[in-house]
């Protein structure tokens, strides 16, 4: 992996899934020690994820060093010390949106949640057939970590829940697209393809370049003292604002094609000897 001209990276932000966490979803004893020697080095280490802040629980206990999460790419930022947690930034969508959003995606075939916070609620109905609309691999971590209600639209809007993201699991290509169109024709959000079976969607301002911009900010630091870590099409605004970015092998094409390097896949700690390369570029 040829590394040429790095400013000294201040902050290094990875994503989660496809990215920091293997296939089996988990984060390696290698990784660990990566992100482990890099906060030695006066390195601040920070999570940009698609994932709700209700999903970090297990990055919370495997490193309990990382502070700063970005969450549902980048419409909620949380900083967490010491058990206690502060929200930096959180962008929802109006209840209008909400609303337009919500019932559009009721006439489609597909498996809908919201995003709220710390919480994801999804539609109690489709837990009976949720093999229709979601992977074996991926199910399991749903099912832990959704709370499913019925009539989900009725609730959220009852609620008046603040929704940062909408994300939908559509089983078939069909669907896939027949739910696209009906939210690109609402014309108030982005949708986003960051992985093989959901899209997501949130306003169009937001995104996890945007986040991290403003977490170097309050930093002090510029976007060349950055390093960017990814591998999906919801990382192409970090893997382009960074100085240093890499994409993962496993990644998709998209993502390569934004970042400066490409490391190892997921399955090969790929997260952690882009650190490493940057330290020893360091000299750390």
């Amino acid at each position: 992996m040829a590394v040429q001209t790095m400013k000294e990276i201040r902050l290094i932000v990875s994503d989660v899934d496809g990215t920091l966490v293997n296939n089996k979803k988990k984060i390696t004893p290698g990784t660990m020690a990566a992100v482990t020697k890099a906060q030695a080095a006066g390195i601040r280490f920070a999570i940009a994820s698609g994932r709700a802040w209700g999903e970090m629980d297990e990055i919370l206990t495997t490193l309990p060093m990382v502070e700063d999460f970005i969450c549902s790419n980048g419409a909620l930022v949380v900083h967490y010390h010491e058990g206690k947690e502060t929200t930096l930034f959180r962008e929802s969508f109006s209840r209008e949106q909400t609303r337009a959003i919500l019932m559009a995606l009721k006439d489609v075939d597909v498996y809908t949640e919201a995003y709220s916070g710390s919480h994801i609620y999804g539609e109690e109905a489709c837990v009976s057939h949720f093999s229709d609309y979601v992977s074996d691999t991926i199910a399991p971590l749903i099912m832990a970590t959704r709370q499913m209600v019925p009539h989900m639209v009725d609730y959220v809007l009852e609620k008046q829940l603040p929704i940062e993201k909408v994300q939908i699991f559509y089983g078939t290509e069909g669907k896939n697209q027949q739910a696209k169109r009906l939210v690109e024709e609402i014309g108030m959000f982005t949708v986003i393809e960051s992985s093989e079976g959901n899209l997501e969607f949130v306003l169009p301002q937001i995104s996890k370049g945007r986040a991290v911009k403003a977490l170097a900010d309050s930093m002090g630091i510029t976007a060349a003292q950055v390093m960017t870590i990814g591998d999906s099409n919801n990382d192409l605004s970090m893997l382009t604002y960074a100085g240093t970015s890499f994409a993962m092998a496993s990644g998709e094409d998209t993502a390569k094609q934004a970042a400066k390097y490409i490391t190892a896949s997921n399955e090969e700690d790929g997260v952690a000897q882009a650190i490493y390369t940057v330290l020893a570029r360091q000299g750390k």
